[in-house]
């Protein structure tokens, strides 16, 4: 009798271990994983990240950390957010600090006068998920909405969300499940690609002093980011990354300049720094810069914080080798995407890095305003080279990697559009 009761206890125990693995293996199966992709890296870091970017898709689009580390030895990771508020920064950081607490954050404005407290929950999936189920998280959850017991639910507990997404899995799903996600090469960073001419009406750049004073959620989330900051001993910052604003988006910003003197933080409002060119540096109309503008707005920052903080350069330190090696990843997707590409500005926009040189034949062709300006700001990086047009007249580019001058690509722009691309 004992031995039958102890074989159905068994059986019990049995029967809902299988259940609650296949529950664990569904939610894994059926999540999505841009937040894992974008985040994994930073939770899995096993070395200081001193240097923290928060905020919109601005951010992730304007700031290359792989770059300050290759550059200055500075540590850090974006996590910006597409569309997310600055409230949602707020509690982004204060998660973050949990697992790895910076020395610096840096928060971009943008949105500030928004009346918004949350984004939509599509973006706080995507900035918030990856995170674990801690106090913090259920509080900035509670905070971000209050009234919404429907998306509270969905944010602490995705599965109630991602159950339904069967229909959309591929076999890739299911094999990540188990093997693991594949994640981000840019430390949080996204890089877009291509080369757009700002909107209409939004080439204009107001002056400083024309400015608005707020009252909005943003405003008082700034507050709180920064006596967080002070409470945790990290140095707060607050940034403008430059884009083709409204005069109204302009007029907002410039008013964030009363707010960090009141709370005696520095704020660094790029749209007056002459970083960018919007003919050159978007990658569309509106909003985001390409690489080569986030390239220009990174390397101002790597510059302000050597100056103004005393971060270190970890290059020669053993215990950041590893920074080295995911340098070296980031490399290769630099160059998968100056091979892959096609499009004479985009291929002229790409080169915008130190790790290519270019050697430019052109035979007949003459290059456009923009085309133009992209060559120019390449400087020595580019060898130009002008041929007498034969019987077709066009542009040939050869990519060299700038290590060792090895052929990465050779690309030919004929009359109509992109012709050839070799690669060696």
């Amino acid at each position: 009798m004992r031995r039958k009761i102890g074989i159905r206890i068994l059986s019990v125990l049995f029967t809902a271990a299988l259940a609650i693995a296949g529950i664990l293996i569904a939610a894994r199966v059926t999540m999505r994983t841009d937040s894992d992709y974008k985040t994994d890296p930073f939770l899995q870091e096993d070395t200081d990240v001193d240097v923290l970017f928060l905020g919109t898709s601005h951010v992730i689009n304007g700031i290359f950390p792989m770059q300050l580390w290759e550059d200055y030895g500075i540590t850090s990771y974006n996590l910006g957010g597409h569309g997310i508020t600055i409230a949602t920064s707020y509690w982004i950081l204060r998660n973050a600090v949990e697992v790895h607490k910076p020395k610096v954050a840096v928060l971009d404005v943008s949105l500030a006068e928004s009346e918004y407290l949350a984004p939509s929950s599509e973006w706080a999936h995507d900035s918030l998920d990856a995170f674990p189920l801690t106090k913090t998280k259920i509080q900035a959850v509670q905070d971000l909405y209050p009234d919404d017991k429907d998306t509270q639910n969905e944010l602490l507990f995705p599965f109630v969300l991602y159950h339904s997404r069967w229909t959309e899995l591929s076999g890739k799903s299911i094999v990540q499940a188990f093997t693991g996600i594949e994640t981000t090469t840019e430390k949080g960073a996204e890089s877009r690609i291509a080369v757009s001419a700002p909107g209409e009406g939004r080439d204009t750049l107001i002056p400083e002093s024309q400015k608005t004073q707020l009252s909005t959620p943003g405003m008082s989330y700034i507050q709180k980011l920064v006596e967080y900051c002070r409470q945790e001993d990290i140095t707060p910052v607050l940034i403008n990354v430059p884009y083709p604003a409204t005069e109204e988006e302009q007029e907002a910003a410039n008013g964030i300049a009363d707010l960090a003197k009141k709370l005696d933080v520095p704020y660094l409002n790029l749209q007056y720094a002459s970083l960018v060119d919007f003919d050159t540096d978007l990658y569309d109309a509106d909003a985001h810069l390409n690489p080569s503008g986030a390239r220009k707005v990174t390397a101002y920052l790597g510059e302000w914080l050597t100056e103004h903080t005393d971060l270190q350069d970890h290059r020669d330190d053993p215990a950041y080798t590893s920074w080295d090696t995911d340098y070296e990843a980031y490399r290769a997707f630099l160059t998968d995407n100056i091979t892959q590409y096609a499009g004479f500005a985009i291929n002229l926009m790409l080169l915008n890095n130190e790790n290519f040189t270019g050697e430019l034949t052109l035979s007949g062709y003459e290059p456009g305003t923009v085309e133009q300006k992209l060559i120019d700001q390449l400087g020595e990086n580019l060898t130009v080279t002008r041929e007498d047009a034969g019987e077709d007249w066009n542009a040939k580019l050869v990519i060299r990697s700038a290590r060792d001058g090895s052929i990465i690509a050779q690309k030919t722009y004929g009359s109509l559009s992109f012709v050839e691309s070799e690669t060696p």
